[in-house]
């Protein structure tokens, strides 16, 4: 009697979750034996659901041959799956991820580029103000962002791409966005060497062009937000 009640929680979860109503309790519940109830991976999965319109098997589908892509990249290069206890996030997060890319390849860079700065504070100017500076550094930025740090529209285009996708959310009072520490150094640990090298060192141009003159009227309060990120860049550049 427990476990049919846990199910039927588990259940309304997901229907409130994904805006879906026909989800076939057991198949709810093989999901999340899956998740192991994980509210991030719940959250994750709900987001896809709802983007992609795809059932709860399928999903499943995609799970297992995600994990198991997983687990062959790991014994290729060594990469550890141990930031999060459990498989389950870091699967979902990947199918979600796999999803973004195809649909916008910038807004996929994006979440790379910020992984390799601050999780907390994101926001358009911070990219913007190099491609404003420098002719080198805008075509810099727009291999890899493509017009999202010279078009805010596009910015926010990506962002709310990424957002409905559950990985990033807004930060209050300010027009700024920010992402779970743990989607941060997922975001990390999936890039290969090559996509590392790319995205710590544009990081480390990003943050250089956004520090403000010092007769800027809003010097003080860019500066205080700079500070984590610059912290971040500051590994990559002893290394």
């Amino acid at each position: 009697m427990v476990r049919r009640q846990s199910c039927d929680v588990r259940v309304l979860r997901v229907r409130d979750s994904a805006d879906r109503f026909d989800i076939d309790p057991i198949e709810s519940e093989e999901l999340f034996k899956l998740l192991d109830g994980l509210p991030l991976a719940i959250a994750q999965v709900a987001a896809y659901l709802r983007q992609s319109g795809i059932g709860v098997m399928r999903y499943i589908k995609l799970y297992e041959q995600q994990w198991k892509g997983l687990m062959e990249s790991q014994d290729r290069t060594g990469m550890p799956l141990q930031d999060y206890p459990d498989r389950s996030v870091w699967t979902t997060w990947t199918i979600s991820y796999n999803a973004i890319r195809a649909k916008n390849t910038a807004a996929a860079n994006l979440l790379l580029l910020w992984a390799c700065l601050d999780n907390k504070d994101l926001w358009y100017d911070l990219l913007a103000e190099g491609g404003m500076q420098s002719t080198a550094v805008a075509d810099y930025l727009s291999e890899w962002l493509s017009d999202i740090a010279s078009n805010e529209v596009e910015f926010i285009a990506a962002i709310q791409l990424l957002r409905s996708y559950s990985l990033v959310e807004d930060v209050q009072g300010l027009a700024s966005y920010t992402t779970h520490p743990v989607v941060h150094r997922w975001a990390f640990h999936i890039q290969d060497e090559e996509q590392r090298l790319v995205f710590t060192r544009l990081a480390v141009v990003v943050i250089g062009y956004a520090v403000p003159h010092k007769l800027k009227k809003e010097y003080s309060s860019v500066q205080s937000r700079l500070v984590p990120h610059t912290q971040r860049c500051g590994q990559w550049i002893l290394r």
